[in-house]
């Protein structure tokens, strides 16, 4: 583990925090749209800095992050906000398991999911939040079966969703368009793109 600009991010990684840390200011353009900020849900937290982000306008924020080291870099960068709650989880469809494919070893934001025993998988359902306002998801491909176990959470206050799509989904069977389709079934439109971020309001 070491440091930089303050934050604590794995040894291995030589291009994610620089990215992030450049790009966490398009969150903006996701809470702009928000009506209220009671709580937030956020995947993958990565080293927390969407997460500790969220936190300086949201009652609470829930986060979750599957890869061993960036979730111990996430518990020490959030671990002085009790807004933020913080799991070795990932989001998708059902109660599941499964191992890390690190695709760019030296990119700890490009991992995705695969097969395996190493972390729990759940639905944001399982979260029990009946007032979600942001639901951010950037998860390299899952986004679309994280939406599927999220329909209750969304159902219950239709916040603003925000996922990156960058056709990773089509690894796990969905493309960007069904992606899309799917939250236009439940009324949501295209707000705003913001890099590869696509900001989804009812």
């Amino acid at each position: 583990m070491r440091q930089h600009n303050g934050w604590a991010v794995p040894d291995a990684d030589q291009h994610c925090i620089q990215a992030v840390l450049a790009e966490v200011v398009d969150l903006g353009a996701s809470l702009d749209l928000c009506k209220q900020f009671r709580t937030a849900v956020q995947a993958g937290g990565n080293v927390g800095v969407y997460p500790m982000a969220m936190a300086q306008k949201f009652k609470r924020v829930y986060a979750v992050e599957p890869d061993s080291a960036n979730y111990e870099a996430m518990t020490i960068n959030t671990i002085t906000q009790p807004k933020v709650f913080i799991r070795r989880a990932a989001f998708g469809k059902d109660h599941g398991r499964a191992a890390i494919d690190q695709i760019y070893p030296d990119n700890i934001g490009a991992h995705q999911i695969k097969e395996g025993t190493e972390f729990d998988v759940l639905p944001i359902d399982s979260l029990g939040v009946t007032d979600c306002d942001l639901l951010q998801l950037d998860i390299e491909g899952c986004e679309h079966l994280a939406i599927l176990g999220a329909l209750k959470t969304i159902k219950a206050s239709w916040p603003v969703i925000t996922l990156e799509l960058k056709g990773h989904g089509e690894r796990y069977g969905y493309t960007d368009d069904d992606t899309i389709n799917l939250l236009a079934g439940m009324g949501y439109k295209i707000a705003d793109r913001v890099n590869r971020d696509v900001i989804f309001t009812i």
